[in-house]
């Protein structure tokens, strides 16, 4: 009997070490596998571009429980994006708001933050500024983003959103009310100056003539508005009214070679300057015209 229990024992003692060795086995291959499983639904800039839509829910005893919501990202770089937010109550579009957000990106999470109100309609109640705390995944052909919301003064709630997995596209190009011209990134690294208040300005694409549209704004003013640029020459005759004067160029739409690129030629009468300005539906050029009149 006693050799009988020995040996079983010994059966029971292999058997549990082999037991141990395909769980240690399986729970290796199982965190390979949610290790891969992780690195695949990381989020990248170029997945999240475009438009997402669907819903954003608001828990108990806030103004609605249920808001339609669009988001449309545009590429900024590697982990930051930012964009035009849409939210409307789901059985009333005339209660909505249009925010200006940004996004940041650390692996599957992407964190988005309300930066103003560009646009809103409410009655006696205010619109939330939120932040939105999602998780990123692929099902299938659909990409999602799911997580909660929260905003000061608020009351919280969750958020779930897609977008068809085949609208990717490296070469996504935002539409031109995705920022409002205003409200795009302005750099201004170029100054000129000029002897005379009075200038001639001549305008034409730089590069290969690709349908162009572009508008310029002089300071407070629109010297142009939606204006298609090819190789013929603009001509503006401007009166500069400032001792320091700002032209931009803003992007219509980005023809078919982004981003817009002018040529743009500054005629005081004594001298001709030429430069060279791009803008796209994020970001415009500016240039700084300096008026510096000969002492008398």
């Amino acid at each position: 009997m006693n050799g009988f229990l020995r040996v079983f024992k010994v059966k029971i003692n292999k058997n549990v070490g082999q037991l141990r060795g395909n769980i240690l086995f399986f729970v290796s291959i199982l965190s390979i596998l949610q290790s891969l499983a992780g690195t695949l639904n990381e989020a990248t800039p170029d997945q999240l571009i475009g438009r997402w839509e669907g819903w954003l829910f608001q828990d108990p005893g806030g103004y609605h429980p249920t808001y339609k919501y669009s988001i449309t990202f545009d590429k900024i770089n590697t982990t930051y994006l930012s964009g035009v937010a849409n939210v409307s109550l789901n059985n009333d579009s005339t209660i909505f708001a249009k925010f200006m957000v940004e996004a940041s990106i650390l692996g599957s999470m992407v964190m988005v933050v309300d930066q103003e109100i560009l646009e809103q309609n409410i009655i006696d109640a205010h619109w939330c500024i939120k932040t939105l705390q999602l998780k990123f995944s692929k099902e299938e052909d659909s990409l999602y983003l799911k997580g909660h919301w929260m905003a000061p003064n608020c009351v919280f709630g969750t958020i779930k959103l897609s977008k068809p997995a085949l609208n990717q596209s490296n070469n996504y190009h935002p539409t031109t009310d995705t920022i409002p011209k205003l409200h795009r990134k302005i750099s201004t690294n170029k100054l000129i100056h000029v002897k005379n208040n009075e200038i001639l300005l001549k305008i034409w694409d730089k590069d290969q003539e690709d349908g162009d549209r572009i508008s310029l704004r002089l300071n407070n003013n629109w010297l142009l508005e939606n204006q298609f640029i090819g190789k013929l020459k603009k001509e503006l005759q401007i009166q500069l009214t400032q001792p320091q004067n700002k032209l931009i160029l803003f992007a219509d739409n980005l023809g078919t070679i982004p981003p817009n690129t002018i040529a743009l030629s500054v005629d005081d009468g004594t001298s001709i300057q030429i430069i060279t300005l791009q803008a796209d539906f994020l970001s415009s050029e500016s240039i700084i015209i300096q008026v510096d009149p000969d002492p008398k």
